[in-house]
């Protein structure tokens, strides 16, 4: 499977993939709309999707739409 690279390519597994999943059902919901994956989705694909909705849909720019994901530190 290629990788997107739309948005953002990365190099790795993705640690937050499950969290960003989660989050953007949430957000989803909220938003009564839905989520379009496609079977097989790698997590590159995943987190250029949720980019491209956190800039498009959001209205973020690139660089609050790669920290947002991005998990808190412990206090």
């Amino acid at each position: 499977m290629a990788q997107p690279f739309r948005l953002m390519g990365h190099n790795g597994e993705l640690n937050t993939d499950r969290k960003n999943r989660l989050s953007d059902e949430a957000l989803a919901r909220a938003r009564t709309r839905s989520i379009v994956r496609p079977p097989g989705q790698s997590d590159s694909s995943r987190l250029d999707q949720t980019l491209q909705s956190r800039v498009f849909d959001d209205g973020l720019d690139i660089v609050e739409s790669v920290v947002s994901p991005m998990p808190l530190p412990d206090a």
